[in-house]
């Protein structure tokens, strides 16, 4: 009977021993699977503290922290039969106050208010609407861009109206990308300190072309020919060329 007893004991001994074991192995693989992504991902995105341990330490913290909120998404877009796919990018070593204090306060810059306008009328006689609709299955809507470090979201959604208009008005197959940073520079707003649709849209409604002297039907450039520089900086006018980018005849916003 001991013998039996002892048997036991050395087998539950030994069970326990295994799953400590296991458990210490996941660990380290765990971890080190942590410092490679976090390594990888210091050296992509060219980080500062690589050379400050105290803040190595904190900002992977943050980064595991990003990683678990990844793979939750994930397995929750899995569950609902969505598309989207989350993983790291540049914002992953920020906290969520970091994030939202960066990119989404509104500068209080003082700007001129300028009039709404209702220079365009549109009276529909067609049949009853249909309850939704979505232009991004139509491809009049240009993908989702990131305006990095400048405070500039007015002038990506403007862009975004005029070019889905214009795809629209001109029944594109796929929407042109217009120039943010012409906006950014020209339209009298506060730069990458903020502004507002309205005062963009009467910029552009009012804008001159820099080749004459009186005012005329006016071309938002082409990203391609005047592309987003992530900052604030003169307008540059001689990219400003009448015939061509997206034709402005008028601007109705409100």
């Amino acid at each position: 009977m001991w013998r039996n007893n002892w048997k036991s004991l050395c087998l539950i001994l030994c069970f326990i021993f295994y799953i400590g074991f296991h458990v210490a192995e996941t660990t380290i693989n765990q971890e080190d699977d942590l410092l490679y992504k976090f390594k990888i991902f210091v050296v992509h995105y060219n980080r500062s503290y690589i050379n400050n341990p105290a803040e190595y330490q904190y900002r992977m913290s943050v980064f595991q922290d990003s990683l678990k909120r990844q793979a939750m998404l994930n397995m929750r877009e899995k569950e609902l039969k969505g598309k989207a796919v989350y993983g790291v990018n540049k914002f992953s070593d920020w906290t969520k106050e970091e994030f939202l204090g960066h990119l989404s306060k509104f500068s209080n810059v003082s700007m001129k208010t300028q009039p709404s306008t209702s220079c365009c009328h549109i009276i529909y006689h067609g049949p009853p609407s249909q309850s939704s609709w979505d232009w991004r299955k139509k491809h009049k809507v240009t993908s989702v861009k990131n305006q990095g470090d400048c405070g500039s979201c007015w002038a990506f959604a403007s862009t975004g109206v005029v070019e889905t208009q214009w795809a629209i008005a001109k029944k594109l197959t796929s929407p042109l990308e217009l120039s943010v940073q012409e906006f950014v520079s020209c339209s009298h707003n506060a730069g990458c300190n903020g502004g507002t649709i309205r005062n963009t849209l009467y910029w552009l409604e009012n804008a001159y072309s820099n080749s004459s002297g009186k005012k005329e039907k006016y071309y938002l450039l082409p990203s391609s020919e005047y592309p987003y520089e992530e900052r604030e900086s003169p307008c540059n006018y001689a990219h400003i060329e009448p015939k061509t980018g997206a034709q402005i005849k008028c601007a109705c916003y409100g």
